[in-house]
């Protein structure tokens, strides 16, 4: 797993993640809109998206459940990072296909990178194991 899709209408939460991300050898790609997201989904199917819940124009548990019902994203893991701390939107991101749910604050971003390292030796461990 190197690729990660970081779907963040914050632009400077965004570079964060991905300088953070970008520190553990991942390639990321920040998309700030929805429209930016569809882009850089058809240039590459990431290994892992991270996605916010609020964004411009759309509801980032909405565009969860599309992304799981698409053929090319609906095995590639999300994890929700999230302002939203309430238990009942964090039921429907889960219901709506999200892998993990992380609400920011001052250490999720440490959480979010454990996650996203354990993910990729996750699926390496997986490749290694068929081969």
């Amino acid at each position: 797993m190197n690729k990660v899709l970081v779907i963040e209408d914050s632009v400077a939460q965004g570079l964060d993640m991905k300088m953070g991300l970008e520190e553990q050898n991942f390639q990321v790609v920040v998309a700030t809109t929805v429209f930016e997201a569809f882009h850089a989904l058809k240039e590459t199917t990431p290994d892992l998206i991270i996605l916010d819940t609020v964004l411009p124009g759309v509801d980032g548990i909405e565009l969860c459940r599309t992304l799981k019902k698409d053929y090319q994203t609906r095995n590639v893991p999300i994890i929700m990072f999230s302002n939203d701390n309430k238990l009942h939107n964090m039921i429907k991101a889960y219901e709506a296909g999200t892998d993990y749910f992380i609400v920011k604050d001052e250490e999720s971003s440490k959480a979010l990178l454990i996650l996203a390292d354990s993910l990729r030796y996750r699926k390496q461990r997986r490749l290694s194991l068929s081969a």
